[in-house]
């Protein structure tokens, strides 16, 4: 069975997940700041076009990346891999983890 097939969302990422179409740090703007690595729940949600409420849904029913936790406190996304997982097509979080799993695998090697 593929990934895409065993999403609950066939064809889309939850809710209609789309990245920006060209992030601002891309854009050739006169910003000469790098974005933040990690971003807060809201930008997160920003950065992938839904609101904060279907964010905290999709968290809660496990259809987004784990955060990490700073300070063993703070809950924080990683931009990067916000933006890999939605070209990824959205997977689940296990799906997800399971497909950062064997690309680490493979970088070992």
């Amino acid at each position: 069975m593929s990934i895409a097939s065993a999403h609950p969302f066939p064809g889309s990422c939850p809710g209609g997940l789309q990245p920006e179409v060209v992030p601002p740090f891309l854009d050739g703007g006169a910003t000469s700041q790098q974005p933040p690595v990690l971003v807060a729940a809201d930008e997160a949600a920003q950065l992938c076009g839904v609101s904060l409420r279907s964010w905290r849904r999709f968290e809660s029913e496990g259809l987004i990346p784990s955060p990490v936790m700073v300070g063993g406190r703070i809950k924080r996304y990683r931009r990067t891999e916000m933006l890999a997982w939605v070209e990824a097509g959205c997977p689940s979080r296990e799906q997800w983890a399971n497909i950062r799993q064997v690309e680490q695998r493979r970088r070992a090697k």
